[in-house]
């Protein structure tokens, strides 16, 4: 299972997308899928569908809403069988648990890149976090789970990914600065001798080209210290999502045809 959160929901079960559209139902989904891999207890998924229905309404519109997502998931899983929708969502004594086995999570990948880029930013190596950190802001299309209306669980983790979004744009603009710092110094440099330095060679080479749009640095600086989030400016260019439709449906083949040769074999 892959499941993209950072702008919008998307969830995708052997190449299948299963995000509902009822709003209830993708409620729950999005609750599960910041979760994944976890039980979520079933008052904590009633207290979120607490943002659409009233108190009374929320367990029979979650029980509504988790039958019809093992509907979509029994669709999603039956032609491999080697998984089926209760082991996707597993029922639990207290809860629920989104199953990714070993499936992709956009959010799992900024945070390694993310991490990698602040790691490497600590010890001044810049051209390596301008790219992990550029890396990690790529994986964002809009704000962490567009279209879904939180209740008091979701948006706390909605608040996480945002703060955590936040500090990599800031690490990212400190990396460029000082990237271009050290071209002004090295340039200087150059200036001065009447020939290039050597130095400043590999400086040159390994240094990433800007994000598109966090141009121009000292501005675009001003507005992450000013906390603006403004999707257009800040958010850096994404050539193409991780998760597209096709690519998932390609993964969903090769897996069904996998599973049809083990039977085979098994005969």
């Amino acid at each position: 299972m892959d499941i993209d959160v950072l702008g919008g929901l998307d969830v995708f079960e052997n190449g299948v997308a299963i995000a509902p559209a009822a709003p209830s139902e993708r409620q729950v989904l999005a609750v599960l899928a910041a979760h994944a891999d976890r039980v979520v207890p079933v008052d904590v998924l009633a207290e979120e569908l607490r943002a659409l229905v009233p108190r009374e309404q929320t367990h029979p519109v979650l029980r509504a809403a988790v039958r019809r997502l093992y509907e979509r998931l029994d669709a999603a899983v039956a032609p491999c069988g080697d998984r089926t929708a209760g082991s996707a969502l597993v029922r639990t004594a207290h809860g629920y648990r989104l199953d990714t086995d070993g499936g992709g999570l956009d959010v799992r990948e900024f945070a390694r890149e993310a991490d990698a880029g602040h790691l490497a930013l600590a010890r001044g190596e810049y051209a390596t976090a301008a790219v992990r950190l550029r890396g990690a802001l790529r994986l964002w299309k809009g704000p962490a789970f567009d279209g879904v209306t939180p209740g008091p669980r979701l948006t706390a983790r909605i608040v996480e990914l945002e703060s955590a979004r936040k500090s990599a744009v800031e690490g990212w603009v400190e990396a460029q600065l000082e990237l271009d710092r050290l071209r002004r110094s090295f340039d200087g440099a150059e200036d001065r001798a009447g020939e290039p330095a050597p130095a400043f060679d590999g400086a040159r080479e390994n240094r990433p080209a800007p994000v598109p749009g966090l141009r121009p640095l000292p501005r675009q600086f001003a507005l992450v210290a000013a906390g603006d989030s403004g999707w257009n400016r800040m958010r850096p260019g994404r050539a193409s999502s991780r998760t597209t439709a096709p690519a998932a449906a390609d993964r969903g083949g090769i897996r069904l045809a996998a599973c049809r040769m083990r039977r085979t074999h098994a005969r």
